[in-house]
Formats: C-alpha cells, sequence, structure tokens
C-alpha cells in the first residue's frame, strides 16, 4: 500500500467530518435567535446544560457520528471477525484501514484543513493547560491556610475570588476580600465558588470555548456570554439554597463588585472563574425575581449510559446507512 491508499481512508473521514462540522455550525446560527428567546424562561441550571451541549456540538456530532461509523469496523479487525469492506466493494467505505475512494485533490485539502484545525484547536488548549498550571502554582505559594476543604486563604492586596483546576477544583480567597467580608457574607462568597468547583466549571468553560471555535463568530460570542451567565446564575442560585436568602445573595454580590471595581488579577490569566464581572446586574436582577423551577430530568450519567447503549446497538445500521449516503 502507497502513501496515497494509507491516507485516502483518512482524508475521507476528515473532509466528512469538516462537513457534518460546518452543516452543525449553520444549523446553529440559523437557529440561534430562537434558542436565545427561548432559553429566557429556562431555569439557570438547564439552561447552562443546553448552551453548554449547543457550544460543543459542531465538534462532539461529528466525532460521535464518525466514531459509530468506523466502529463495526474496527470491532471487526480487533476480534478477529475481520469486516465487510472487502466483501462490499461497490461503494466508498467509512473505513480507518481500507482505501475506498482514490486521494483526490478535494481529499487532500479537507485532510490539510482538519490537520490545521486539529493543530491549532489542540495549541489553544495546550496553552490553556500551562496557563492553568502557572497560576495554580503562583496561587498556592501565596497560601497562608486552608479555611475549609478546597477553598484556600492567598496573601494579596486584591479583593478576589477564584475557582480553578479541572480535575480537581479548588477556591482561592484573597485575605484581602476575606478580612473585608463580613462572617455572612463570607459564606456566601465560598458557597458560591464551591458551586464553581462542584460543576466543574473551569474544565467546563475550556472544552466549551475551544470547541465553540467552531461556531461562527457572531454566534460564538453570543453563546459564550449566555453561557458563562447561565453557570453564574446557578452558582448564585446554589449559594442561596445553602444560606437560604436570595436577597443577601443579591446584596453580596454588589459588596463584592464594590470592593472589586477598577482592581482585577492581571497577573492571572489561565482558565479561572472569578465571582463578579460585567454579569453582576443581570445576575442581581435575576435573584430578585422568582426562579423557574427545573424540569424533572434523567441524572446525566445515565442518560449518557443510555445514549452509548444505543448509538453501540445501532453503529451497524448508521454505518451502512451512512455509506449509501455516501455513494
Amino acid at each position: 500500500m502507497n502513501a496515497a491508499d494509507a491516507l485516502s481512508p483518512i482524508a475521507l473521514l476528515a473532509t466528512i467530518w469538516l462537513l457534518v462540522a460546518g452543516l452543525v455550525a449553520m444549523m446553529a446560527h440559523l437557529l440561534w435567535p430562537l434558542v436565545a428567546r427561548r432559553s429566557r424562561v429556562w431555569s439557570p441550571r438547564v439552561r447552562a446544560r443546553r448552551l453548554a451541549a449547543l457550544a460543543v456540538a459542531p465538534a462532539a456530532i461529528p466525532t460521535f457520528t464518525l466514531g459509530l461509523c468506523v466502529l463495526p469496523g474496527v470491532l471487526g479487525l480487533l476480534s478477529g471477525r475481520g469486516d465487510h469492506c472487502p466483501i462490499h466493494l461497490d461503494h466508498p467505505h467509512l473505513c480507518l484501514f481500507h482505501a475506498s475512494v482514490a486521494l483526490s485533490l478535494p481529499l487532500a485539502l479537507g485532510l490539510l484543513l482538519f490537520s490545521l484545525l486539529l493543530l491549532f484547536r489542540g495549541r489553544q488548549a495546550l496553552r490553556w493547560v500551562a496557563l492553568a498550571r502557572r497560576d495554580r502554582r503562583r496561587l498556592d505559594a501565596a497560601t497562608t491556610r486552608h479555611c475549609i476543604r478546597q477553598v484556600r486563604l492567598t496573601r494579596s492586596t486584591i479583593p478576589f475570588a477564584l475557582t480553578g483546576g479541572w480535575i480537581r477544583p479548588r477556591v482561592w480567597l484573597s485575605t484581602a476580600l476575606f478580612d473585608a467580608l463580613p462572617a455572612a457574607r463570607r459564606e456566601i462568597v465560598i458557597a458560591h465558588e464551591r458551586a464553581h468547583a462542584e460543576r466543574r466549571d473551569p474544565l467546563l468553560w475550556a472544552v466549551a470555548s475551544t470547541c465553540a471555535g467552531l461556531h461562527l463568530p457572531g454566534t460564538r460570542q453570543a453563546l459564550l456570554a449566555s453561557l458563562r451567565l447561565a453557570a453564574e446564575q446557578d452558582c448564585d442560585e446554589r449559594a442561596a439554597a445553602r444560606v437560604g436568602d436570595r436577597l443577601e445573595v443579591a446584596e453580596t454580590l454588589l459588596f463584592v463588585e464594590r470592593l472589586m471595581r477598577g482592581r482585577n488579577v492581571d497577573s492571572l490569566s489561565g482558565p479561572h472563574v472569578a465571582l463578579t464581572g460585567s454579569t453582576v446586574p443581570q445576575r442581581v436582577r435575576s435573584l430578585l425575581t422568582a426562579r423557574p423551577d427545573d424540569p424533572t430530568v434523567l441524572p446525566l450519567p445515565l442518560v449518557c449510559a443510555g445514549l452509548a447503549l444505543l448509538a453501540g446497538a445501532g453503529a451497524g445500521s448508521l454505518h451502512h446507512a451512512a455509506e449509501h449516503l455516501l455513494e
């Protein structure tokens, strides 16, 4: 097998991946005004989940679909049963191992574009990892003690509260903010930041921002802004549920915002989640209005497990349908 034959199946899959990703991004762009309007009545928790799914859709849908398409052939080779590609030579195959079409110029360009996209997004992800590690070392080096589990008190004259870390999120609270807060408001700030840690928002934000790069620019900016607001509002609601007072949470946000006005953590550029920012007015209004009820939904792990079982059972049918559509 020459180099062209070896690259042909990969180029075919890469080109189809780009086409499906572009189609998903275009559909998201067309549907975004409707989604933005409808999402206003969703609770923050539901809105954050759905917007996060939409943010990763251009990367997740083609990856998941093509993964299912090549699954039968991969399992066939690994199990020793072989696969059906050599039997059905009358149409192209979505396969990692068999060259069913020639490496034409469009496929070569598709492979090149996919490689460049993967390189660019991969570099961004690695940069975020490096920034997160650097900032974590800086914050840990300035840590004086632990307030409570996952919460670290950090020496600083700048008032801030940050949540960072992807696998085991941590909360850093500056000594300036800790000393300026009354005990009741300190509890609210810690409850809000711990909610970010429970939601794993630093990891969510890194993944969503990386994958959302496939959306059209206007849609990407609006989607990520709405996702950040929804995540902050959900953490506000969780903090309010812990302390039992939505009004006190709103007053605490305004109190901390006044403390931090005109000051920011310039030396920290990693994917952290901060307590305040441009979303504070909307968050306060949300806390002062009635909270929408969360619909009854199945637990996310159970939903993922069910989808995985259904997808595995239907992988063969999807494989054949995709190949005939390609033909």
